[in-house]
């Protein structure tokens, strides 16, 4: 019961991650947003957190064993017995391993991790944190297996008022990729996508209009999703676009757009089957005569509406079909069902083998 906001499998485990405090079927009650769940052998496992407010936002699977989990919390099992945490650990199995002195921010050591990505390097760490260990450093760091280091000094600037923060990382060789709310990194002007690359940040061909929320390499491309509706200064219609892996930073023709466009709200979350390209998001109404939007307004909503399809928090593109969107999953998903029911929100897309994990 609650939200879904990371998926993760390892071997014949799901990890499931997010802000909830209890499982289904059976109410089981959690200690926190943190549980797995055995694909070979069905069943859920309760996880070690320190209390049910504990939240995940994030999963990274190690390179040898584990999985790096960040989110807003402060221990791994009970106050008076847990590991130490700070919003940031290694999880083997039931057993936590701090990382240094986690993630923090502020005097009164708040902050959360909300994006985690592996390296070469080791284990990239962004959200919303001034410092990681005893380094400072604002929204984005690298755990090398040892210590947090520092990728310049940071974020600044963003639209929110509590600061600025990475919401999503992606790796493509040795080349780092952050999105999120932020107009700079480490003095480099960079509004909401930036790359480290040669051991220097660099804007994205002039960045986007609004927070990136997601980001994914697939097929020589680097697909971001968000609140905007540009990149590179041009539109893009839907709230997500394609950067040319390879071509310039400064080059602004490296953005593409996915489709015309299909509606209004935000794409958080992506992933991969071969040519198609799902996205999941706060995604409702297609805008009427879009190319996702039948026409007839005959069907029953929530499926239909009089101004066009519902997309219900899922839609799809095919890179050998861009000016079409597709809707290949019935309603979507929804909260509620029938005439009453309202558009759900996708925070999380899992693809492993042939089976799609949702979370929201």
């Amino acid at each position: 019961e609650g939200q879904v906001t990371a998926l993760l499998v390892s071997g014949s485990t799901l990890y499931v991650g997010g802000a909830f405090d209890h499982l289904q079927p059976g109410g089981t009650a959690t200690q926190g947003g943190l549980a797995s769940f055995n694909l070979a052998a069905p069943a859920w496992t309760v996880l070690p957190m320190e209390q049910s407010t504990a939240t995940v936002n994030t999963f990274a699977a190690s390179a040898s064993s584990g999985v790096y989990t960040g989110g807003s919390f402060d221990t791994g099992g009970p106050l008076v017995s847990g590991v130490y945490l700070d919003n940031i650990g290694l999880l083997t199995g039931s057993t936590w391993s701090a990382l240094g002195q986690g993630i923090t921010y502020g005097e009164n050591a708040r902050g959360f991790g909300i994006a985690l990505a592996h390296g070469s390097a080791g284990e990239y760490a962004g959200g919303w944190f001034d410092q990681a260990g005893s380094t400072q450093t604002t929204g984005v760091a690298l755990w090398n297996g040892t210590t947090w280091q520092a990728l310049g000094s940071g974020l600044k600037g963003g639209t929110s008022p509590t600061g600025p923060t990475v919401q999503s990382i992606a790796v493509y060789n040795n080349q780092v990729f952050i999105g999120g709310d932020f107009s700079s990194v480490s003095g480099v002007k960079a509004t909401d996508i930036a790359a480290y690359s040669n051991g220097a940040w660099h804007a994205v061909g002039g960045g986007t209009d609004g927070v990136v929320e997601s980001l994914a390499v697939s097929g020589g491309y680097l697909y971001a999703g968000g609140s905007f509706s540009q990149a590179g200064g041009s539109s893009v219609g839907a709230p997500a676009a394609r950067w040319k892996l390879g071509t310039a930073f400064s080059n602004k023709a490296g953005w593409s757009a996915l489709g015309p466009v299909f509606g209004a709200g935000d794409v958080t979350s992506l992933a991969f089957d071969g040519d198609w390209v799902i996205l999941g998001g706060d995604l409702a109404d297609c805008v009427p005569g879009s190319p996702c939007d039948n026409g007839s307004g005959s069907g029953t909503t929530p499926c239909e509406t009089t101004s066009g399809y519902d997309i219900n928090g899922l839609v799809m593109w095919n890179t050998t079909t861009p000016g079409d969107w597709y809707y290949p999953f019935g309603c979507g998903v929804t909260v509620g069902s029938g005439a009453t029911a309202t558009p759900g929100d996708v925070t999380s897309l899992l693809l492993a083998g042939t089976t799609l994990y949702v979370g929201g």
